[in-house]
C-alpha cells in the first residue's frame, strides 16, 4: 500500500464486506420499511375497527324509551338491574351500566381498572349526543344544521415575516439522532480497527509500506464512506417505502408530513453530518492507536463517548427555540458545533453569518486535529505496553527527537 487511496479503497472494501456489517445493513433497512409501513397499517386497522363499533359489558335501560341507542350486542342487554348487578359480581360483564335517562346512568364494576373505565367515558358521551339531539329537535333545530353550525370555519390569513421554523423541527430531530448514533457506532469501530492492528502486530508491516497519514486518514475515510454508504441503503429502503405508502397514510398523518417534511436545509444537515463524522473519527482512531488491546478500547474513548453524550443533550436542549450562553459558546466549540448549530439555525436562533463562521471553524478545526492525530497514531501505533493518557500522548507526540 503506498497511498492513501489505496488505503482507502481497502478499508471500505474490507467494511462493506464484513458479515456483521450485511446483516445490520440488512436488519435496519428491514426496520426502516416496517416504519415506512406502520402509519398505513395503522390506518387500515382503524377502518376496519370503525365499521362495526361496540360497548363492552352489559347494560339495563330503565328508561325503555332509550333501548336500542347504544351499540350493544343483543345478548348483552339484560332485563332487570338485578341480573345486571349479578352478571357483574360473577365476572360475566366486566362492568354494567343502569340507564335511568340520557343524562344519568349508574355503573356496576366487580374489579374497577383504567381498562374498563374507558367503556363509562364512551356511554357518557353517547348519551350526551343522544340528549343534545333531542333536545335540539324540540327547539326546531336539526341536526345537520347544529352541526354546521359548531364546524363553522375561522379563516386565517397567516403572515410570516421572519421564518416558518414548525416545518425543520421533524428533520432536526432525525438529524439528531442519526449523527448521534452513527458517532458513536463507527467511532468505536475505526478505534477497535486500530487496536486490532496492533494487538496482532500487523501495525509493524503497514507502517513500514506507506506514511503513518496515509494509514490514518485512509482508514478513516474508508470506514466514513462505509457509515455513508449503509445509511444511505437504509434511508433508500425507507424512501422507497414511504414513496409507496404515503397515500394509504391516515389523512391527519398526511396533513402532519406536509408541514413537516421541509428540505429546504437538507445541505447544512449533510456538511455538518459529515464534518461530524470527520471530526470525531480522526479523534478515535488516534485514541485507538494508544492501546495495545482491544479491550482496552472503550476505556480509551470513554472522554470522547461523554463529549458525543454531552453534545447530544445540549442540541436536544436547543431544539425548543431557547437561546443561552450556553448554547452561544457550544455553537464555536467543534466537538459541539456540529451537533448544536444545524439544531440552532433550524429553530431560527442562528443566523446564516453564524452558521458559516461556525462551519468554518469546525472544518479548520478537524483539518489541525486531523495533523495532530496523524502525529498521534505515528507515535502510538509503535508503541506496546499500558495504556497512556491523551495528555501524555501529545505530549511525547510533539516531542523533539
Amino acid at each position: 500500500m503506498t497511498g492513501m487511496g489505496t488505503v482507502f479503497r481497502f478499508e471500505y472494501t474490507q467494511q462493506v464486506r464484513k458479515k456483521p456489517f450485511v446483516i445490520t445493513t440488512v436488519l435496519l433497512a428491514i426496520a426502516a420499511v416496517i416504519a415506512a409501513l406502520c402509519p398505513a397499517l395503522f390506518a387500515s386497522s382503524l377502518e376496519s375497527s370503525g365499521d362495526a363499533q361496540t360497548v363492552a359489558g352489559g347494560v339495563y335501560y330503565a328508561d325503555a324509551s332509550l333501548a336500542g341507542t347504544l351499540p350493544f350486542e343483543d345478548d348483552h342487554v339484560y332485563s332487570s338491574e338485578g341480573a345486571l348487578r349479578d352478571a357483574v359480581t360473577d365476572g360475566t360483564e366486566s362492568v354494567g351500566f343502569v340507564v335511568s335517562d340520557p343524562t344519568h346512568i349508574t355503573t356496576y364494576y366487580n374489579n374497577y381498572t383504567a381498562g374498563v373505565a374507558k367503556d363509562s367515558s364512551l356511554v357518557r358521551s353517547m348519551l350526551q349526543q343522544i340528549y343534545v339531539t333531542s333536545r335540539l329537535a324540540a327547539s326546531g333545530v336539526s341536526p345537520e344544521e347544529y352541526e354546521a353550525l359548531l364546524s363553522t370555519p375561522v379563516e386565517e390569513n397567516r403572515q410570516i415575516l421572519g421564518r416558518d421554523t414548525t416545518t425543520q423541527y421533524a428533520m432536526a430531530i432525525v438529524y439528531l439522532v442519526l449523527v448521534y448514533m452513527v458517532v458513536l457506532f463507527y467511532g468505536q469501530t475505526v478505534a477497535a480497527a486500530v487496536a486490532r492492528e496492533k494487538d496482532s502486530k500487523t501495525m509493524e508491516l503497514l507502517i513500514t509500506s506507506t506514511r503513518p497519514s496515509n494509514l490514518i486518514l485512509g482508514k478513516v475515510a474508508g470506514l466514513t464512506c462505509a457509515a455513508l454508504t449503509q445509511l444511505a441503503v437504509v434511508l433508500a429502503a425507507f424512501l422507497a417505502t414511504f414513496a409507496g405508502a404515503r397515500p394509504h397514510y391516515p389523512q391527519a398523518v398526511q396533513d402532519m408530513l406536509a408541514t413537516v417534511l421541509d428540505t429546504s436545509m437538507l445541505g447544512v444537515y449533510l456538511i455538518n453530518f459529515v464534518l461530524a463524522l470527520m471530526l470525531y473519527m480522526v479523534l478515535y482512531a488516534a485514541l485507538g492507536s494508544l492501546v495495545s488491546r482491544v479491550e482496552d478500547v472503550s476505556t480509551a474513548t470513554a472522554p470522547v463517548i461523554a463529549l458525543v453524550v454531552i453534545a447530544y443533550f445540549l442540541a436536544f436542549y436547543a431544539t425548543n427555540g431557547t437561546t443561552s450562553a450556553l448554547l452561544d459558546v457550544g455553537s464555536w466549540i467543534p466537538f459541539f458545533s456540529v451537533f448544536v448549530m444545524p439544531i440552532r439555525f433550524s429553530v431560527g436562533t442562528a443566523s446564516w453569518a453564524l452558521v458559516l463562521g461556525s462551519t468554518a471553524v469546525t472544518l479548520a478545526f478537524t483539518v489541525a486535529l486531523a495533523w495532530m492525530s496523524v502525529r498521534i497514531y505515528r507515535w502510538g501505533t509503535l508503541r506496546y505496553g499500558s495504556r497512556v493518557g491523551l495528555v501524555t500522548a501529545v505530549r511525547k507526540a510533539f516531542a523533539k527527537e
